[in-house]
């Protein structure tokens, strides 16, 4: 039974060849049509309490009129990419004593009112820095 498979592999080598190559090219030109989506919270179910809290921050920095801008960790990496294997510069930006951080972008002219605004939504009191566009403390 082996023998007879193998002997017809060898006898229609030639089609076999020519058909791995055709299906390589069609698995090459395909795959610049895949595209891979590393926002684990498109995966999350709406009612998840990590999806609610999302969604309430980002309404809630982004709805503010003097908030411009809100980034995570994730908006500068792929998250399935692990910590020990991303800058390192990045990662103490965003990770702080074992607490994920995310950076809010203040519009400068609003930065009295939206501050003390914002503020209240911290976890952890005193944890909000405030720093000017080259990362000095304010």
């Amino acid at each position: 039974m082996k023998e007879k498979f193998f002997e017809q592999v060898i006898r229609l080598r030639i089609p076999i060849i020519v058909l791995f190559i055709i299906v390589a090219l069609a698995g090459a030109v395909g795959r610049q049509e895949v595209s891979v989506n590393y926002d684990m919270n498109d995966y999350l179910p709406p009612e998840s309490l990590s999806t609610v809290s999302l969604d309430k921050m980002h309404e809630e920095f982004t709805g503010d009129k003097g908030v411009g801008e809100v980034t995570w960790i994730d908006d500068q990496n792929p998250m399935d990419m692990p910590l020990s294997m991303l800058d390192t510069e990045t990662v103490e930006e965003y990770y702080k004593d074992k607490t994920a951080l995310y950076t809010i972008t203040i519009k400068e002219e609003d930065i009295n009112d939206t501050v003390p605004r914002i503020s209240v939504f911290l976890v952890l009191p005193g944890t909000l820095y405030v720093t000017d566009r080259q990362k000095n403390k304010i």
